[in-house]
């Protein structure tokens, strides 16, 4: 009702909020009709509604901002029960600092149980000034006999072996020698006992792996043509010599390189046989 009529119903549209969906063809509570098409309502139900709309706007506005910080909320609390119930332990562990410290290394003499040590000081007799078995004395003596008995292990175990590889490391540097060899022509101005001449002087512990094989040919291709050019005298005997005109068969000789390589002179007069003055020469297989 209009304060300025009492009792007069006033005409106002319903209000728009988008926030609120309405119901365009909803029938207003109190709407009287006064015209066809014309609705009037009264003052009161207009401003109920706006109280309605206010207050649904009002409501999903807090939920939408409170309802995170709610969330929030609960996990501050249960980390704070957490925390809580973790607090006696931790102030446990700082009365106990020694509890967070990893365990002391063992001394070779803390290894040995006392019973083993009083067992070794009574059968040598090794008894402190009362009369007791010497534990600390008896476990130093063993320790040290420990440590002899390992060290002598070590080298013998060494000494066995030490046949063994050497001869591996002779085969694996022969058969690299080989390798090597075949890459060389009749044309090179390397010769096969120059190359030899590397090998043994590296020796078989490093010329057994291909990565030295290699650097020794490298290296034999290196002194050869600073010989070819007189700058350095070889003073070797070649492992193959012809006669003049290349007519007749290369003439094998084994040189003090090849001797250190376990050669003999059936190896080499062997690998005469496939030496090829126009091509690649294979060097025997031993």
């Amino acid at each position: 009702m209009s304060e300025e009529h009492p009792g007069q119903p006033i005409e106002e549209p319903l209000p728009a909020d988008p926030a609120v969906e309405v119901d365009d063809d909803a029938e207003p509570e109190g709407a009287v009709e006064v015209a066809p098409g014309r609705r009037m309502v009264d003052v009161s139900v207009v401003a109920a509604e706006r109280k309605r709309i206010r207050d649904v706007t009002e409501k999903r506005i807090r939920d939408a901002e409170i309802a995170p910080l709610k969330a929030k909320a609960d996990q501050v609390d249960a980390l704070t029960q957490a925390v809580n119930e973790l607090r006696p332990y931790a102030q446990f562990l700082q009365q106990n600092p020694h509890l967070m410290q990893g365990p002391k290394p063992t001394s070779d003499e803390e290894a040995i149980p006392d019973e083993q040590a009083s067992t070794y000081a009574r059968r040598y007799e090794l008894f402190t000034a009362d009369g007791t078995p010497d534990v600390k004395r008896a476990k130093a003596i063993m320790v040290d006999h420990r440590r002899d008995a390992a060290a002598i292990a070590k080298q013998a175990a060494a000494e066995a072996v030490a046949p063994l590889q050497r001869t591996t490391a002779e085969q694996a540097q022969r058969t690299l020698f080989v390798q090597m060899a075949n890459q060389l022509g009749a044309d090179d101005i390397l010769t096969p006992e120059q190359l030899a001449q590397q090998f043994a002087e590296l020796g078989p512990e490093m010329t057994q792996h291909p990565e030295v094989a290699q650097v020794a040919l490298e290296r034999a291709i290196g002194k050869a043509y600073l010989a070819k050019r007189g700058r350095v005298t070889p003073g070797r005997t070649p492992t193959f010599s012809e006669a003049p005109g290349g007519a007749h068969a290369p003439r094998a000789v084994l040189g003090e390189a090849g001797k250190k390589m376990g050669l003999t002179e059936t190896d080499i007069k062997a690998s005469a046989k496939t030496f090829n003055p126009d091509g690649a020469s294979e060097i025997g297989s031993w």
